[in-house]
C-alpha cells in the first residue's frame, strides 16, 4: 500500500494504491486520487515495494493508475526512512511488516507520503542468513 499527497496545483493532491493477495484468492486491488471535486476511484494497473529481505528498505515504489477517463498516472517513490516489523502469523507463520516515509514523485511533481508491505512465511531469508551461506568460514 502506498499513500502520497501532492502540493503543486496540476498534480494529485493526494493518491492512495493497495492490493491484499492472499495463498486462496486472487489478489484485491484498489486506487483512488483526491482532485479538486474530492477523491475518485481509479483502476489499479501496478504496485510493486520491491523488498530483498524483511530486514532492508524497500529498492523500489512504483504504482501506476488509471482514472475514470483513461488518463495514466504513474508514482515513484523513494524510501526516506523505515521500520522492519515481525509478528506471530497463521499456524507457525510470520508476518513481515515494512512500514515507512517516502518522497513520491509523479511527472514533475514532488510529494511525501508513506508505504506498508507485509507478506506471510514459514520461514523469510535475511541479509544475514543470506551472508553466512557464502561464508566460508562456516563450514
Amino acid at each position: 500500500m502506498i499513500w502520497a499527497c501532492f502540493e503543486d496545483k496540476e498534480a494529485p493532491r493526494a493518491l492512495e494504491a493497495r492490493s491484499v493477495a492472499t495463498a486462496d484468492s486472487p489478489p484485491g486491488c484498489s486506487a483512488r486520487i483526491l482532485g479538486a471535486g474530492g477523491w475518485s476511484p481509479c483502476e489499479l494497473r501496478d504496485l510493486m515495494i520491491d523488498t530483498p529481505s524483511v530486514e532492508e528498505p524497500p529498492h523500489r515504489i512504483f504504482a501506476s493508475l488509471t482514472r475514470s477517463d483513461g488518463s495514466s498516472c504513474e508514482v515513484e517513490g523513494h524510501v526516506e526512512c523505515f521500520i522492519p516489523l515481525s509478528r506471530p502469523g497463521p499456524g507457525n507463520s510470520r508476518i513481515y511488516t515494512s512500514l515507512g516515509f517516502a518522497s513520491f514523485r509523479t511527472g514533475a511533481h514532488r510529494g511525501a507520503g508513506m508505504f506498508e508491505y507485509s507478506r506471510v512465511a514459514d520461514s523469510v531469508p535475511t541479509a544475514v542468513d543470506e551472508n553466512n551461506e557464502y561464508d566460508s568460514d562456516s563450514d
